[in-house]
């Protein structure tokens, strides 16, 4: 029976082994939860779909919220909401796999405002770069200008309050009162209409002074890095990559190829293909917030970042960039490291 018992555990290889009589561990759950409310709240479908195209879905009730469960989608991941009523549909952004993201007319406006084009499209084609954090913290901090007094008469501080990320219920108190008085209408082709609970047209500047919010950015980013832990499996792991242009600023060319190297415990080595030429030569790779799906590793004497996106144990895409992480001012991304020539 002991014999059986230790086949049995050996056969069952996907639990990790604590003996016969112990419970399994269990998988991690990647949760992406928030609310969904114009003021008062939406009852719909809430989409999320991550930069490999997968999709899922989940209802929100009748308090708008709603919980995701996002284990086999890859950030970043856009998020949007069709209500059952037929009112149009709205859209949010998450950087992370586990946090809070609201869904609702400022995080519409700010994710169109960050995305530039209209976001039925870039939903349609979500890769992961239709929208970058930089952006969307931009965004959010030109909204909370535009809003300062609505915000200051709801006890919200307007140069530090995070409408995407801060948990609310739309009980018609805090951000949900701000939503109650307000319309905000994005058309098609970008143009904002913002109209009072009187139904008075209230201007929007765009281009208004930000200078005084501050959502985002921490005092000292590299306080928020942690030693960077890579799954095992991914020790010894090469392949050949294929660099995609998205800004200028880096010395690799579109399409240019090369070959990539993980060698335990976090070190990365990237080699011109065909000359063998050491391109990068990376150590001390780095969690940035705990967040584990992205291991980042800095070359300072290029002014570059490299960061490796995770899903679960599989590797998705490298990404190129300035030596910033993406929510500090002035991060550019560069482009990113595809499989395959």
């Amino acid at each position: 029976m002991k014999n059986l018992c230790l086949a049995a555990c050996v056969f069952l290889n996907a639990f990790i082994f604590m003996g016969c009589n112990e419970t399994p561990a269990l998988e991690e759950t990647s949760t992406l939860s928030g609310t969904a409310a114009v003021g008062a709240a939406i009852e719909g479908v809430v989409y999320a779909k991550g930069a490999a195209g997968t999709e899922v879905m989940v209802s929100s009730n009748a308090s708008g919220q709603f919980s995701l469960n996002v284990n086999d989608l890859d950030a970043a991941i856009i998020v949007k909401v069709v209500p059952d009523d037929g009112s149009d549909t709205l859209y949010s952004f998450a950087v992370n796999k586990n946090q809070t993201v609201n869904v609702t007319p400022l995080t519409n406006l700010a994710a169109s405002l960050a995305a530039g084009v209209n976001l039925d499209d870039v939903y349609d084609n979500w890769d992961g770069s239709g929208i970058h954090l930089k952006d969307i913290i931009e965004a959010q901090k030109i909204l909370n200008a535009n809003f300062y007094d609505e915000l200051v008469a709801a006890g919200l501080d307007p140069e530090t309050y995070d409408f995407l990320q801060t948990q609310f219920n739309a009980d018609s108190t805090g951000i949900d009162a701000v939503l109650d008085g307000l319309t905000i209408i994005v058309a098609s082709d970008g143009s904002i209409t913002v109209s009072d609970d009187n139904n008075i047209e209230i201007e929007f500047d765009p281009y208004i002074d930000t200078n005084a919010i501050s959502i985002g950015q921490s005092e000292d980013a590299s306080s928020e890095e942690t030693t960077a832990v890579i799954p095992a499996a991914l020790f010894n792991n090469s392949a050949y990559l294929s660099f995609s242009a998205l800004a200028e600023g880096s010395s690799y060319l579109q399409n240019q190829t090369v070959f990539a190297e993980l060698f335990d415990p976090t070190n990365l080595l990237m080699t011109a293909s065909g000359t063998q030429d050491t391109l990068a030569a990376l150590t001390d790779a780095v969690f940035y917030q705990a967040n584990s799906s992205r291991v980042i590793w800095f070359d300072d004497a290029n002014n570059l970042s490299y960061t490796l996106v995770l899903n679960g144990e599989n590797i998705s895409y490298y990404e190129v960039a300035n030596n910033k992480h993406a929510d500090e001012v002035g991060y550019i991304l560069y482009g990113k490291f595809n499989f395959g020539y």
